[in-house]
């Protein structure tokens, strides 16, 4: 199917939105990413365990590298452009809140009656708006093939979609279309973001003590793979076997992942970049049984993992701190940081609940609880 030179992938950026003279678009694109406060800021963040609980347990940063080199893999099989894939794969949970899935549940309920809260559209803000890096502009101007596979990674965006109008008052003046195919890169981030918490939610449950590996053998794909694995090293040591295991496993994903993405694009003859933009269905895909699969691993691991008691404790605490904070900042603004009432009138009600939920969203899980401290304890200031 290939031919030599060929590729599906974006090798040249049409540009950015400010003008820049520079040699190598998608890297330099790569260096404002990982060189970005939210970046950094992911070390403090939790992916399912809180980040002071253990030292081996997933972060934001950690599960977003991960999902980086794993895209980095899949783009290199299949001659799209890795560095782009990376460049999305990286950003793609800039925009989380502290606390996980449950801080951002907790944070669009109350932000709810000004529009809500969804740390794809954060991202958008992030990287077009709250970073300030350069004296001409604020954002991070990013090529528009990295914000266009940012924007539709999960998928395009069409006027049914919630947060259509939102994105479309982000993006105003940005020559993005939000409907349309994502470009294969994104699309590969997206399925090396399932790859990446397959594997290690799995892990971080077993190191937990909330599972044992040979729990999730009731899910077919994985038994297959445990027993494999099973048959040549049962007798190395517990944490090796696991992560032996593991391996075979995202091996596995990735190993159906590009035969049926190969077998996808065969079917509909695709050969170019711009057939992918234009196609009206996902090309990079798993096969159907594992899809099904992944849906049945993904149940698993919400019952025994991220809805076990001890998490429930600790999402009830992280959703208290979030909300008093909210509701606080919303009564008092004048107690935010300084730097925070300049960026807007404080006596717009909208206009307020934006910047107080840029506030929190941007904080980690530690500076949040430190935060709630200081607020409500009349002993800290």
């Amino acid at each position: 199917m290939y031919k030599k030179n060929y590729s599906l992938g974006l090798f040249k950026s049409s540009g950015r939105v400010y003008c820049e003279d520079m040699e190598y678009d998608f890297l330099e694109d790569k260096f404002r990413i990982i060189n970005s406060k939210a970046f950094r800021r992911l070390e403090y963040k939790t992916q399912v365990f809180i980040n002071y609980i253990g030292d081996h347990y997933r972060t934001r940063l950690t599960h977003s590298l991960e999902v980086g080199q794993i895209a980095v893999y899949i783009a290199k099989q299949l001659r799209a452009n890795e560095e782009l894939a990376e460049v999305i794969a990286l950003s793609h949970d800039l925009g989380h809140p502290p606390f996980g899935h449950a801080g951002e549940r907790a944070l669009n309920e109350v932000s709810l009656k000004f529009g809500g809260f969804d740390h794809n559209v954060q991202v958008v803000r992030i990287v077009t708006q709250l970073e300030k890096q350069f004296p001409k502009f604020n954002g991070l101007n990013l090529t528009l093939e990295a914000l266009d596979g940012i924007l539709k990674h999960n998928g395009p965006i069409n006027q049914e979609s919630k947060y259509y109008n939102q994105l479309k008052d982000i993006l105003d003046g940005i020559p993005i279309k939000l409907s349309g195919n994502a470009f294969l890169e994104a699309q590969i981030a997206s399925l090396a973001d399932d790859i990446a918490y397959s594997k290690h939610d799995i892990d971080d449950g077993v190191r937990a003590g909330f599972v044992k590996m040979r729990d999730f053998c009731q899910i077919e794909m994985f038994k297959n793979v445990y027993d494999k694995v099973y048959s040549e090293y049962k007798d190395v040591e517990k944490e090796v076997f696991k992560i032996e295991v593991l391996r075979e496993f995202g091996k596995f994903l990735v190993e159906n992942l590009l035969h049926q993405t190969k077998s996808n694009l065969k079917s509909l003859d695709i050969t170019e970049a711009k057939q992918v933009v234009d196609a009206n269905e996902v090309i990079v895909s798993f096969s159907d049984p594992v899809k099904i699969q992944l849906i049945e691993l993904k149940k698993f691991l919400f019952d025994k993992v991220y809805r076990n008691f001890p998490i429930n404790r600790v999402n009830y605490k992280a959703c208290k701190i979030i909300q008093d904070l909210f509701t606080y900042f919303m009564n008092y603004p004048v107690n935010l940081p300084q730097d925070w009432q300049q960026k807007t009138d404080l006596k717009n009600e909208a206009n307020l609940a934006t910047i107080i939920t840029d506030y929190i969203a941007g904080m980690t899980d530690r500076f949040a609880v430190d935060e709630h401290r200081r607020v409500f304890d009349l002993h800290d200031y």
